[in-house]
């Protein structure tokens, strides 16, 4: 019910405002009509009916109000009406007219013109515009007027003209600098819900240029350099997208982003959002294993039991990136022949890619395919038992069943009217994708093993006489990647995960974990590195990575700190300066800062990787701060001194 009472509330309005006859007009506004309406008609002229002529034309009229008072008519240069109409909205009147002059007459029977409605003539095939007339009242007198156009015109129509780019215009007379060419050739789509008057959206450039506008339903074109872009979108009423989703595919069909606003009514979400993309895409890696190839004797027989099974062992968003081919009878790679769809999957999902998805439920059970996602294979999915499969990932095989270059027939890695199963690792890692055929990884049910079998239970004489021999391990799902710190020897170590993420951390990677340092030697290993130093006595502290010789080689970046590590502020040296130095000593090279603290300040030395200084030593020092003025000068003067003391 949310817009039935705005509806409601237009209705009323729009017949308070405008009356519905020429006599209601006259005693609203005060002025009366010239003639009476003209009934609705349209004629057209069988002689002009459209593909009989040079030239294919439609014709529309319409998009204001009072149409009931127009009438119009199209006449060729001999006189003959080809097309008159009034008093109603026309759209897309197919004609077809030969090359010369056409009159058009418009006559409004109110005389105050016709209230925004516009009459066209276009071309049925490019769109272009031959004539586009109205009654305004004020280059008219509102009451009638004659115009003109011609066939042909010559005109120029921009657009791109280069036939090698993706959005080549055959139409296009004159190039606009539009074209758009490889990797640059994106598409964009904006569909799928309702409520769709009330989406809008927008693309810009890490700039902030405008690349592309637009509502919904929207689908075309979107030329973009690599970079990264960010996507808005809006919802006017403020209630979220109502399904519609907004689509970037990049050049070569890959998934670039998914969006859509679902929040609520009243919601920050509901209105507005962003998100961003960057191209080039970057593909997934090692993402997605061999899992199975089938070639089963199932009881619709012919091709039903050929299939391939896949795991994503990552979160994989568009499955497009692969692709599986086959190498038939030992002949070599015939490269990629299937494309898997753009889809997401999961990590952990099993992807059955199959000819049959009936025989194979009705094969498997009703369960079938409950742990993932199963696709209906295309004939590409052509493998007899004795057949090496290819999986590919951006166009290069990542993961192989078989020996491409030998007819499997009595070998080992044999499946015909069988299968293979790639075994779960025994010390639980994940299977990973390689291009050396291991067979000691598979478990093969052996060659013929499903004839004659009606389901995949096991055989029993008694009370399953149809079962198989070899029952496919169908249920048998390997345990995915498993993100997190591998290092037992790390902060953050995760007993569980199974690939290292990178969120290990040691003694000195940050402030919280800072390294104690000591009075004297101290050794630091190049990197960016956190010490930290409790002072013992009011005194002078200084940090240094110079030698006693004055010569040493490493190029250090020094900065004290105070000891709260949410704070890290930087201390003041004892010449009233940041406490910071980079080459302390005339060259590039060691660095040092003096502070004055007193006893008990914790004082946090950080090292930084500024110029890959590698490996080095560096000292702290204690002394006792000056009991004495410091940069005091004396000048002599007559009868007096004076004294100068620098702060």
């Amino acid at each position: 019910m949310r817009r039935v009472l705005p509806f409601l509330f237009m209705v009323l309005f729009a017949n308070a405002l405008f009356a519905q006859t020429s006599q209601e007009k006259s005693a609203k506004y005060g002025t009366r009509p010239l003639a009476d309406n003209p009934e609705p008609y349209l004629f057209i002229n069988p002689d002009y009916t459209q593909s009989f002529r040079s030239t294919d034309v439609l014709v529309n009229m319409g998009g204001g109000s009072w149409i009931s008072e127009t009438s119009w008519s199209i006449v060729d240069a001999a006189g003959v009406i080809v097309l008159e109409g009034a008093g109603a909205e026309y759209t897309d009147v197919a004609l077809s007219l030969d090359d010369g002059t056409y009159t058009v007459n418009m006559v409004d029977s109110y005389g105050d013109g016709w209230n925004g409605n516009i009459l066209t003539v276009s071309d049925a095939t490019s769109g272009f515009v031959y004539f586009s007339g109205t009654l305004n009242n004020v280059d008219d007198n509102g009451e009638s007027a004659t115009a003109t156009f011609d066939l042909p015109q010559v005109v120029d129509i921009p657009g791109c003209t280069d036939v090698a780019a993706c959005n080549y215009d055959e139409y296009a007379t004159v190039d606009d600098a539009s074209c758009c060419f490889g990797d640059d050739c994106n598409d964009i789509v904006v569909d799928g819900g309702s409520w769709q008057g009330e989406v809008g959206w927008n693309v810009v450039d890490d700039a902030g240029v405008l690349v592309a506008t637009g509502g919904a339903p929207y689908a075309g074109l979107l030329c973009l350099d690599d970079g990264t872009y960010t996507v808005n979108g809006t919802d006017s009423y403020g209630d979220g997208w109502n399904g519609n989703v907004l689509t970037i595919l990049d050049s070569e069909g890959h998934l670039a982003l998914t969006f859509t606003l679902d929040g609520s009514f009243g919601t920050p979400e509901g209105a507005a959002g962003s998100a961003t993309f960057t191209l080039p895409l970057t593909p997934p890696t090692n993402a997605l294993v061999l899992t199975a190839v089938l070639d089963m004797d199932l009881p619709e027989a012919g091709s039903t039991g050929k299939a391939v099974q896949v795991q994503a062992m990552d979160d994989i968003p568009d499955l497009s990136w692969y692709g599986v081919g086959v190498a038939n009878n030992g002949g070599g790679t015939d490269g990629q022949e299937y494309q898997f769809p753009t889809v997401s999957v999961d990590s952990g999902d099993v992807v059955w890619l199959v000819r049959d998805e009936a025989a194979y439920a009705n094969y498997f059970g009703a369960d079938f395919g409950s742990n993932g996602l199963v696709l209906t294979a295309s004939s590409d999915i052509s493998q007899n038992g004795d057949d090496a499969i290819e999986l590919y990932c951006n166009g290069t095989v990542v993961d192989l069943y078989g020996d491409l270059d030998i007819d499997g027939t009595g070998e080992a890695w044999e499946y015909t009217d069988s299968w293979a199963f790639r075994t779960c690792n025994v010390d639980e890692s994940q299977r990973t994708p390689s291009t050396t055929f291991d067979l000691a990884q598979w478990t093969l049910g052996g060659p013929n093993c499903t004839d004659d079998s009606e389901n995949n239970d096991a055989y029993d004489a008694e009370t399953n006489p149809g079962g198989s021999s070899c029952p496919f391990p169908v249920d048998e799902v390997c345990d995915p990647a498993s993100y997190g710190c591998t290092d037992p020897l790390a902060y953050g170590y995760d007993p569980n995960a199974t690939d290292d993420d990178g969120s290990c951390y040691y003694d000195g990677d940050s402030c919280s974990v800072a390294i104690t340092a000591v009075l004297g030697e101290n050794q630091a290993d190049g990197d960016t590195e956190f010490f930290q130093y409790t002072v013992t006595t009011n005194s002078m502290l200084t940090v240094s990575s110079q030698n006693a010789t004055g010569d040493a080689t490493a190029d250090t970046y020094l900065s004290l700190h105070d000891g709260v590590c949410t704070s890290l502020a930087l201390l003041i040296d004892t010449e009233g300066n940041e406490a910071v130095n980079d080459d302390c000593c005339g060259y590039f090279g060691p660095s040092t800062v003096s502070v004055y603290a007193y006893a008990g300040t914790v004082v946090t030395i950080l090292w930084q990787d500024t110029w890959s200084p590698g490996p080095f030593t560096f000292t702290v020092e204690e002394s006792a701060p000056p009991t004495a003025p410091q940069n005091l000068m004396a000048m002599g003067g007559v009868e007096a001194a004076y004294l100068e003391l620098k702060q």
